[in-house]
């Protein structure tokens, strides 16, 4: 669809969405393709499918979203008009907006998903007449810039010929020559030519005004008809049906949309993410990362364990706040809205102080305050070995993901330092990542959910880089997590050297042992201080059992 201003969008958007708005959305459209492409597959449906996007994405983001009159919306748009506002009459509307306001990344989702929906919806003979009154709008719209050119044009030319005739009036027609008084002939006679020059410009114009208004008045009465084909004359059969039809579209489209949103949030909140956290990034690299956690198959199967073990894990970290830290505030500064103090909504409502507030919004400097609980310190890293042989596929895979990431969650919430060690057999390569504080991205956490080596096992290799870690790296009071299903052997030689390391550092290790299937303990028994089997965990007490071991 290429480069549209946000003053265009607005002319042709049928919500209420204010020029602030509008140039925001004008900016993220830029940066989004996956807009520019639902733009270009509904064109032919909807040919303002660009204003439309705006009118959706307005109905999601805003807080409280309105929908121009009728009186006020072109005959060209009207279709849409009634169709956007039975969407938002919907409860499944409602219930999709409370997730959605001032949430972009969610509004984004929301938009593209109710446009694919009411696109697939629109019947064909609509999609023809819609065509048509575009094409007619188009003329219209032609017709009356002309017809408002030739206007100025004319009330131009009318100023001159009125400045001529009082130029004249001013001096007095005389025979004399030069010394006399009075105007002279020839200077009189160039006046009366410049004026009635102006007047047959001036009526030129006039003429064209009038003939550009003829075909103005002709497409309007054109749109009418094409307007009144499709939805039916006021009050009549024809206009009820058709009325029914688009509440069936907005409901559906509603529906749709709802259900796609309320995937992504509880997708988010499986990961221990929220949609703000997605703000912070460029829009499209949002989207797709988004995509990608729809695509995991692997987190398909133990969301809702991870879920749960991130719930534990929450309850667990704010206990221990409670116990040991110390609240402080502090003033932050965002474009995060939904955090702003009270005195800065109440600029926003104020006209006199609107738009410095709105400056203040597009600069990222929302000033918030922020309840802090300062931490003891002291709290060792947290540091997983993940096994990645090819016996830990499937659903052994499955739980070690699971508790990786719960694990991965809890050291975030407590700002533990979180060691992530992905190993397979002595000859394969060691996957090892390092997150100070806990503090992982998005695509980080997805690289341990996709990450899978699928090779032999070797515990010696990742035990030792753990502990080379926690030495190198100086972390005191580490607790090590081996997740594995145990099919290995150790050297009496190499268990001897790494029980004393690990009595000198003062590191714990704890294993879960993946038994669903064939396991063994003997060996991890020799070098861990507690092993736990998932045979007897269950989605509600796996965290709970896991995290305990943590000191």
């Amino acid at each position: 669809m290429g480069k549209v201003t946000s003053k265009k969008l607005l002319q042709n958007a049928v919500s209420g969405v204010d020029p602030f708005s509008a140039l925001r959305y004008s900016r993220l459209r830029e940066q989004t393709p996956n807009v520019l492409r639902a733009e270009e597959k509904g064109a032919e449906t909807l040919p303002n499918i660009s204003s439309a996007l705006l009118d959706l994405y307005h109905s999601l983001w805003a807080i409280e979203p309105t929908v121009k009159s009728v009186e006020e919306t072109p005959t060209s748009l009207r279709y849409w008009r009634q169709l956007y506002e039975s969407a938002l009459n919907t409860s499944a509307y409602q219930q999709m907006h409370a997730r959605t306001q001032l949430q972009e990344m969610l509004s984004i989702v929301g938009t593209l998903a109710m446009n694919e929906s009411v696109l697939g919806m629109i019947p064909d003979k609509d999609k023809d007449n819609l065509q048509q009154q575009a094409q007619v709008q188009a003329q219209a719209d032609q017709a009356q810039q002309e017809m408002q050119d030739a206007q100025g044009q004319a009330d131009g030319m009318q100023q001159v010929v009125d400045q001529l005739q009082q130029a004249m009036n001013d001096g007095q027609p005389s025979d004399q020559n030069q010394d006399g008084e009075g105007q002279p002939a020839d200077s009189q006679n160039q006046s009366q030519q410049a004026m009635r020059q102006a007047q047959s410009q001036m009526q030129r114009a006039q003429e064209q005004a009038q003939s550009a208004q003829m075909t103005f008045e002709q497409a309007q009465q054109r749109l009418q008809e094409l307007n009144q084909e499709l939805m039916g004359e006021a009050g009549s059969e024809q206009a009820l049906q058709k009325q029914q039809e688009l509440e069936r579209i907005g409901l559906q489209a509603a529906k749709d949309a709802a259900e796609q949103v309320k995937e992504v949030s509880d997708l988010l909140q499986s990961w221990g993410t929220d949609a703000g956290e997605l703000q912070q990034m460029d829009s499209q690299k949002a989207l797709s990362i988004v995509e990608r956690m729809k695509q995991n198959e692997s987190f398909k199967r133990f969301k809702e364990l991870l879920g749960k073990m991130r719930a534990i894990s929450a309850r667990k970290s704010r206990s221990n706040q409670r116990k040991n830290g110390k609240k402080t505030k502090r003033v932050v500064y965002s474009d995060d809205i939904t955090r702003a103090e009270t005195d800065f909504l109440v600029q926003l409502t104020n006209p006199y102080l609107r738009h410095e507030a709105l400056q203040q919004w597009m600069q990222g400097t929302i000033p918030s305050t922020e309840e802090e609980i300062k931490q003891v310190l002291g709290k060792g890293p947290v540091v997983v070995c993940e096994d990645g042989s090819g016996s830990m596929s499937g659903e052994k895979k499955d739980w070690a993901k699971a508790v990786t990431l719960a694990l991965a969650y809890y050291a975030k919430l407590e700002r533990r330092d979180f060691v992530w060690i992905h190993f397979g057999s002595k000859d394969s390569r060691m996957v090892v990542r390092i997150y100070k504080k806990g503090q992982m991205t998005l695509e980080q956490m997805l690289e341990i959910a996709e990450t899978f080596l699928s090779s032999g096992t070797d515990f010696e290799k990742p035990l030792d880089e753990a502990l080379r870690i926690i030495e190198e790296e100086k972390l005191l009071e580490a607790d090590i997590a081996m997740l594995t299903d145990g099919e290995c052997a150790v050297s009496d030689e190499w268990l001897a050297e790494f029980l004393k390391k690990k009595k000198v550092m003062e590191v714990s290790v704890f294993t879960v042992l993946m038994d669903v299937d064939s396991s063994s303990s003997a060996t991890v028994e020799t070098f861990s201080d507690q092993v736990e089997t998932v045979s007897n965990y269950t989605a509600e007490t796996a965290g709970q059992q896991v995290i305990a071991h943590l000191r």
